[in-house]
């Protein structure tokens, strides 16, 4: 589905063709209420894919990690540069930052890609059990919701450093309410940042957006996570330099 422009003030036309310039394709990720029906399909929560039950990883202290999402390539419609198949899977520090570290400490998250998928996988061991995490995004951390996408496009957003620079004079907020909003979660597109733009200049490509959306996880005050790389790094499957961050209203 092509972004919605209608409600741009009709006299900011050249605006809206300055806009369309700036379209990317992504992946718009909708979460379900249901469980996947397999468990190496494309999730939110539940008990991930893991090969053996000792890998689930761990922060610092020796904690287990919030499993977040897994991504399997071979459910989601392709997207240029991204992996067309594999499972790629997002923990974060169960604490109640959910894992960032401020500066002050490194920021606790892993991130693991599995470049092949067992077909008919079930685990050989007892995993570890996820109730007893309280501190997590997910509403449901130990149900796993499956998760469908969609090939959509959209433009930069407000809030994004390349806004400013491309629309100094815009009306950022018609374009910001106007437009698109938050899009919710994706791979790939533009980020929605509600605070600013706090990445590494250099991993300015999006990999995953995840978005509150009052049924499945919430991000702080109506927030979203971000999990960003460079180009380069994707193109090499480089997960280990992605940088992580989250903020909210």
């Amino acid at each position: 589905m092509p972004p919605d422009y209608s409600g741009l003030d009709p006299d900011h036309g050249l605006l809206r063709d300055q806009l369309i310039a700036t379209e990317r394709e992504f992946i718009r990720l909708d979460i379900a209420d249901t469980s996947p029906a397999q468990p190496w399909q494309t999730q939110v929560g539940g008990q991930p894919y893991l090969v053996d039950a000792a890998e689930f990883p761990r922060d610092r202290h020796g904690e287990q990690m919030a499993f977040l999402i897994q991504l399997n390539f071979a459910d989601l419609p392709p997207l240029s540069g991204y992996p067309s198949a594999g499972l790629l899977q997002f923990f974060v520090g169960a604490d109640d930052v959910f894992g960032l570290g401020f500066g002050e400490s490194p920021d606790q998250f892993h991130i693991r890609f599995h470049p092949t998928v067992e077909a008919g996988w079930s685990p050989r061991s007892a995993l570890p059990a996820l109730e007893g995490l309280e501190n997590t995004p997910l509403y449901r951390p130990s149900e796993g919701l499956a998760v469908t996408g969609t090939l959509d496009r959209m433009p930069v957003l407000y809030g994004d450093d390349r806004f400013d620079t491309l629309f100094p004079d815009a009306p950022k907020e018609d374009i910001t309410y106007g437009v698109s909003e938050k899009l919710g979660s994706r791979v790939g597109g533009y980020p929605w940042l509600c605070q600013y733009d706090d990445r590494d200049p250099a991993k300015d490509v999006l990999l995953l957006q995840l978005d509150s959306d009052g049924g499945s996880m919430e991000w702080g005050d109506g927030g979203a996570a971000h999990f960003f790389m460079s180009e380069d790094d994707l193109s090499a499957r480089r997960f280990s330099a992605v940088q992580y961050t989250w903020n909210c209203m």
